[in-house]
């Protein structure tokens, strides 16, 4: 029966995903998503109450995803290589999550449970990358900007990694991942010191 429950499961994330991608999540129905995946509107309600639980789980695999890819950064140019190679890992989740980088502002706002969660998430990806900006000052790969300016340089690196999408897209339908690690290392570059470069 778990296998099965898992299976099904499977099945509705799957089916979501495919039509959040090629339709937005919000002109999707729990209906829609229940044919698209094969089984009963019961069936799909018995696993998930509603679509904002859907997207919840499909945005617990995209956080998923991510903390596999991010492994221990320091403050090395060695972790800043390993830093590029992770925007470069990152860029290509959001191609697959697209739908959900597409949307995730409206999501926010619509689901305050959503909300609560990526408030906790960014907040500490934030601190971590912070520390790690300042550990790159520290050991002279950044420039010797003051606290005030490496958040603004860590926030600017964020807001560029989660919302080059759909920008993209607006040129072209399927854009190439290495976009979104191209802007994302823009960014960061120019306040990089001559050897971390």
């Amino acid at each position: 029966m778990a296998d099965r429950g898992a299976a099904t499961r499977e099945r509705i994330l799957t089916a979501a995903a495919t039509l959040f991608t090629e339709h937005g999540v919000r002109a999707v129905s729990t209906n829609r998503i229940a044919a698209e995946a094969g089984v009963s509107p019961g069936n799909l309600y018995y696993w998930y109450r509603d679509r904002e639980a859907i997207v919840r789980a499909l945005y617990d695999r995209f956080l998923a995803e991510h903390d596999e890819l991010w492994g221990p950064l320091d403050a090395t140019p060695e972790g800043l290589d390993r830093l590029f190679d992770a925007l470069s890992a990152s860029a290509r989740i959001s191609a697959r999550y697209r739908w959900l980088v597409r949307d995730l502002v409206g999501l926010l706002h619509a689901d305050p449970e959503l909300e609560a969660t990526y408030r906790r998430v960014r907040r500490a990806r934030f601190d971590g990358y912070r520390a790690l900006a300042r550990g790159w000052r520290a050991a002279g790969l950044m420039r010797d900007e003051d606290d005030e300016r490496l958040d603004d340089v860590v926030s600017a690196l964020w807001i560029v990694s989660e919302t080059w999408w759909p920008f993209a897209e607006l040129d072209d339908p399927d854009p190439d991942p290495e976009v979104g690690a191209r802007l994302a290392r823009s960014v960061l570059e120019p306040y990089l010191t001559g050897g971390a470069r």
